[in-house]
């Protein structure tokens, strides 16, 4: 696999990150976020999180034409945090949803 040396650059923070958004782009970016009240951001990052997860009930609704709305949960939680949580934690989660609480 060939290494993008172009791509590679300190972010914004001094961390190196592999990049495809010019530095120029991510600094114009990054100053109108700054620009933004806390509240703005919060609303905006909660409008972000609401399109990811349409985006993503679609995508498991296609894949899984009639899918129940109590499955579809399910597979909603396994999609966003089924990496983050252990077998036994997920089980609890499962049985709360189905039993609705």
């Amino acid at each position: 696999m060939l290494l993008n040396v172009l791509a590679m650059r300190p972010d914004l923070d001094g961390a190196y990150m592999d990049r495809d958004t010019p530095l120029g782009v991510a600094q114009d970016v990054r100053a109108r976020h700054m620009a933004l009240s806390p509240s703005e951001r919060v609303v905006m990052a909660c409008a972000m999180f609401d399109s990811a997860k349409l985006l993503a009930a679609a995508g498991i609704q296609a894949d899984r034409p009639g899918i129940s709305e109590i499955d579809l949960r399910i597979a909603l939680f396994d999609r966003f945090y089924g990496r983050d949580v252990t077998a036994d934690d997920r089980a609890t989660i499962v049985e709360r949803i189905r039993s609705g609480r």
